[in-house]
């Protein structure tokens, strides 16, 4: 369990001079006991697991927002949320989400799919009603790629639905 080994591996980490690691499990350590502060028994496998998928969640959501930049800050910041995100990922034992770009994809033949159906089906349909189907839509994308992210697949759709 990581909670029972974050103060050594911290100082392991500053002995060995690893800035970047540190920092991360400074931020778990964080994370932790803030969880604990709100309730929730850190010591249990599972939340535990919890609070490392939401802390990778925040950074890869954070990585979407500087890839949006071309500036080399924002493109460190960009691998260094990923790497983040990956890492915490391993702690916590699970598959990370299947790369955004994969899933658009995926997500956009879908939608062509389930538009053309749903016109033979009934002609009157048009795009901007496929958000009625979201979820559908997120269920089959899932098929391929279990791991993907919800919110990339319901971006994708609400961008068809604009038109």
């Amino acid at each position: 369990m990581i909670y029972n080994i974050i103060n050594e591996k911290i100082a392991t980490l500053m002995k060995g001079g690893q800035k970047q690691e540190l920092e991360l499990w400074r931020a778990i350590k964080t994370e932790m006991s803030n969880a604990q502060h709100a309730g929730v028994d850190v010591t249990i496998e599972a939340n535990e697991k919890k609070v490392l998928q939401s802390m990778s969640a925040k950074r890869r959501k954070a990585a979407d927002e500087f890839a949006k930049s071309n500036e080399p800050k924002a493109v460190a910041m960009k691998e260094q949320n990923i790497w983040e995100a990956k890492y915490l990922d391993d702690l916590a034992g699970v598959e990370p989400p299947t790369d955004p770009e994969e899933v658009r994809k995926e997500t956009n033949c879908v939608l062509k799919t389930f538009v053309e159906l749903k016109t033979i089906e009934d002609p009157n349909f048009n795009t901007k009603m496929i958000q009625r189907y979201t979820k559908d839509i997120i269920a089959k994308v899932k098929e391929k790629y279990p791991n993907a992210e919800n919110s990339v697949i319901a971006g994708c759709v609400q961008v068809y639905a604009k038109g």
